[in-house]
């Protein structure tokens, strides 16, 4: 079996697109493809339970630098093997001191702009929730998730948290904003070629850094 020695984002493909390796891809030693049994996480009682010979996980490891307050953010590939999408998870660690200064995107090889995270916590509050995430500690982003990536920094009560320190997962912003697209719209598109993911901080005076994608 082949499995990544830390987190990944996981694609779930339909039927028909099966085979059983693992081999680098985009030409970079840190990203690997893998095809047939990779040992997912099990999706929630609500979604059937597809076989491991259905699942492929790609990832990456840039160590990317968000560049502070600067609209130019950063924006890390990767490629994805031949499959079409029955469900895409995005799991994302990262660490950066002030989660409510984030914007995340991720655009599809077919060039849909899902939107995963927008300053949780605005316009609640000016500045957004001012949480830190912490490397080792992953965000995944699933839109069969029970709680809106909004929440992200919010302890279900009203409260801010100080830090994530376990491992959460929340819906694609897009999926609870109509004007944007969540990773649910990405069904039946063809997940080969290049992924791109786009980190964008807001405001200044808080820095981090996305270490795996």
């Amino acid at each position: 079996k082949g499995k990544p020695v830390q987190a990944s984002s996981p694609l779930r493909a339909k039927s028909g697109y099966q085979r059983s390796l693992v081999e680098p891809c985009d030409n970079k030693p840190s990203c690997y493809a893998y095809y047939g049994e990779v040992d997912p996480p099990a999706p929630p009682a609500s979604i059937p339970q597809l076989p491991a010979s259905d699942i492929v996980t790609v990832y990456v490891m840039p160590n990317a630098p968000i560049p502070d307050n600067d609209p130019a953010g950063v924006s890390v590939t990767l490629t994805a093997p031949d499959c079409v999408i029955e469900d895409i998870d995005v799991e994302l660690d990262m660490d950066h001191t002030w989660v409510g200064d984030l914007d995340i995107q991720l655009t599809s090889p077919e060039g849909t702009v899902v939107s995963l995270l927008d300053r949780p916590g605005v316009p609640a509050t000016t500045f957004g929730f001012s949480t830190d995430l912490l490397q080792g500690v992953p965000i995944t982003y699933d839109d069969s998730a029970s709680d809106p990536a909004e929440s992200l920094g919010d302890d279900g009560s009203g409260n801010t948290l100080s830090v994530i320190n376990t491992p959460t997962s929340i819906r694609s912003h897009g999926f609870d904003d109509p004007g944007t697209s969540s990773l649910t719209d990405l069904q039946d598109e063809n997940a080969v070629g290049p992924w791109s993911l786009f980190i964008e901080d807001n405001f200044g005076g808080d820095i981090g850094t996305l270490h795996q994608f």
